[in-house]
C-alpha cells in the first residue's frame, strides 16, 4: 500500500496529528519525512494503536529513538529537529500493529510548517 502525504500542517508551539495510517495486516513500512516548510522542526514523534479503539503507545520520542532503534522501529535518521527542506527516512516492523501516527511541532510560537511523508507498507 502507498502512503502519500502531501503539505500536512505542522502546527506552531504545539504537537498535532499530521498523519495516521491504518497497517493492520500489514508486515512492514517505510517513509520519507520531507520538512516542505521554512522552519525546523522541534518535535517529531510516532506513535501506535495495537487496536482501533485501543490507546496512543509511544514508539519513537526523541532523536535516539530513530537512530539507536528498538523494536518496532528497525531503521532511521532522526526527523525531530529536521531543518527545513532537509529528509529523513523510517523503517518499521509493523506487525501487531493497527494504526501508526505522527505527530510534530516546528520551532516557531506563531507560524505553521509543513511536511511531505510519502511511504510503503507491505
Amino acid at each position: 500500500m502507498n502512503v502519500n502525504v502531501v503539505n500536512a500542517v505542522v502546527p506552531a508551539a504545539t504537537t498535532g496529528d499530521v498523519m495516521s495510517v491504518v497497517v493492520e495486516s500489514f508486515e512492514e513500512a517505510g517513509f520519507m519525512i520531507k520538512n516542505v516548510g521554512s522552519l525546523a522542526f522541534d518535535v517529531f514523534q510516532v506513535y501506535a494503536k495495537m487496536s482501533a479503539s485501543g490507546p496512543e503507545v509511544p514508539l519513537a520520542l526523541i532523536a535516539t529513538d530513530y537512530t539507536s532503534p528498538a523494536w518496532p522501529i528497525r531503521r532511521g535518521t532522526s526527523p525531530v529537529t529536521l531543518a527545513a527542506n532537509a529528509t529523513a527516512f523510517l523503517f518499521l516492523n509493523v506487525a501487531g500493529i493497527h494504526t501508526l501516527i505522527f505527530k510534530a511541532s516546528n520551532n516557531h510560537a506563531t507560524t505553521t510548517g509543513l511536511v511531505d511523508i510519502q511511504g510503503q507498507v507491505t
